[in-house]
């Protein structure tokens, strides 16, 4: 099993490690450009805890692309 970093420590375990989550993003970022390939592309993120995960595909989207963030504020 892979060695846990010093800030990782506190988990029981890894379900994916970051290299394998920045393949499947790259991935995904790949498929989204060719799918959508001259087409207008405008991507939303909805959720407060995909902020870093959509940003990371947002980079990874090589077409034209608008995007927004709809959150709520907290109460």
């Amino acid at each position: 099993m892979q060695e846990l970093r010093e800030e990782d420590r506190d988990l029981s375990r890894i379900l994916f490690t970051r290299e394998e989550i920045a393949a499947r993003v790259k991935e995904l970022g790949e498929e989204i450009s060719r799918t959508c390939a001259g087409q207008e592309l405008f991507m939303v993120c909805i959720l407060k805890g995909a902020c870093v995960f959509f940003a990371d595909l947002m980079r990874a989207v090589t077409i034209p692309r608008t995007a927004r963030g709809c959150f709520r504020p907290a109460r």
